[in-house]
């Protein structure tokens, strides 16, 4: 990674304090207080298999809003990354770095991004010294490590850049989980609070048909490619779907029912957690990131809904069902869902008006939502274009204006 070499070299450890997180053990657990923050929930979020504490370990380790995190150790393309804090205040766990900055040298936002320009070369770092999938930076490579910086007026100039990006493709997310927020609370309003007696029962195999994922050889993934594959991977362990599960494929035999279009719902039918977070949830697919096509791997299934696209995606997307796939997993190691599941199920609902009223609103939150990550990825791409040009002096930031 080149500087700008009119800036002023320092040892990256000497740019700010990095204190390890607590290895906590069973004895320090609670069932409340505040949560523990390992590397699973800097990229997750809060989830069931959170820990808590309610114990009181000091300001060193508890983390506030827009805290500057390093997690060092683990898989070294997954896991060894730089993370601003947002989520619920809490004390970090081992194998990640509280990061103080030294406020006289460099701003904590310029920092984050200088962690984020060097994140290839910690992976490399990591990938070195990998033993069964995991590898580590440590506080002896940081020592190693030298960065250049300019004074902290040029700083900030760069962070109205690229912290406007980021700042704009936040503020995108949080649209969109406001609008899926609302979208979850028109279904349980309009089809379990004001559920009527008298509303006819339906089965999911008289709304929705089911087609099987693409079974593909190894020889088939490359690592580049226009066509990506649908994957468990896409799909988060507290719900949603998200773009970096995709794998690039060149299928040989992929048929025409193999292949999945914006606005299509897959369920996953196949997980690799034992808490059974990913077996029987339903996304919608509402951004293909980078491809030209998308695939669907054997551990999904498209939905093909016979009418009301929208209604059937909350149903499957709801509580209800989700609870009763349970109850068709199969395996130990490897859980898999026994497709009997839909067409077990059984639902009542109201007359198709107050069907369609409810389609109208949810289409226009499902487009908006896609729109919006359509956005982000032009952001992301113009954000990873930019932050390397500005490091190392390509641009004239004098003939920017913000």
């Amino acid at each position: 990674m080149e500087f700008n070499k009119s800036w002023n070299e320092y040892i990256l450890y000497d740019l700010a304090n990095w204190k390890n997180g607590l290895a906590f053990k069973d004895i320090n657990f609670s069932n409340k207080g505040k949560p523990i923050i390992k590397i699973a929930e800097l990229k997750n979020g809060i989830t069931e298999q959170t820990k808590y504490t309610d114990g009181d370990y000091g300001e060193e380790v508890y983390l506030r809003k827009n805290d500057l995190i390093f997690s060092w150790s683990g898989n070294p393309k997954t896991s060894i990354d730089a993370f601003l804090y947002d989520l619920p205040e809490g004390y970090l766990n081992q194998h990640s770095f509280k990061i103080t900055e030294k406020k006289e040298v460099v701003a904590k936002y310029f920092l984050y991004y200088v962690l984020k320009y060097l994140n290839p070369m910690f992976q490399s770092i990591a990938s070195d010294k990998q033993t069964t999938g995991l590898g580590h930076v440590t506080i002896a490579d940081l020592k190693k490590i030298k960065v250049r910086i300019p004074d902290l007026e040029v700083q900030y100039k760069i962070l109205n850049i690229v912290k406007n990006i980021d700042d704009k493709i936040y503020n995108n997310n949080q649209i969109n989980d406001n609008l899926s927020e609302i979208t979850n609370k028109l279904y349980e309003q309009f089809f379990i609070e004001e559920r009527q007696e008298d509303w006819k029962e339906y089965n999911l195999q008289e709304l929705m048909e089911i087609s099987n994922g693409y079974s593909y050889t190894g020889k088939e993934l490359v690592d580049e490619s226009t066509i990506g594959m649908a994957t468990i991977k896409n799909f988060e362990r507290t719900g949603g779907f998200k773009e970096n599960g995709f794998k690039d494929i060149e299928p040989l035999k992929a048929k025409e029912n193999h292949y999945v279009d914006k606005f299509d719902i897959l369920v996953a039918c196949t997980d690799l957690t034992q808490n059974a977070d990913i077996i029987g949830n339903a996304v919608m697919l509402l951004n293909t990131g980078k491809y030209e096509n998308v695939v669907l791997s054997m551990d999904l299934v498209k939905v093909l809904p016979k009418r009301n696209k929208y209604l059937i995606f909350s149903i499957l997307n709801s509580k209800e069902f989700k609870n009763f796939a349970l109850g068709y997993k199969t395996g130990t190691t490897v859980l898999h869902l026994n497709k009997n599941c839909f067409k077990d199920f059984n639902i009542k609902l109201p007359e198709q008006n107050k069907i369609e009223q409810f389609e109208k609103v949810v289409e226009v939150n499902y487009k908006k939502i896609s729109s919006n990550l359509e956005q982000n990825n032009v952001l992301t791409q113009l954000r990873d274009t930019l932050l390397p040009k500005l490091m190392n002096g390509e641009i004239d930031l004098d003939k920017i204006e913000i």
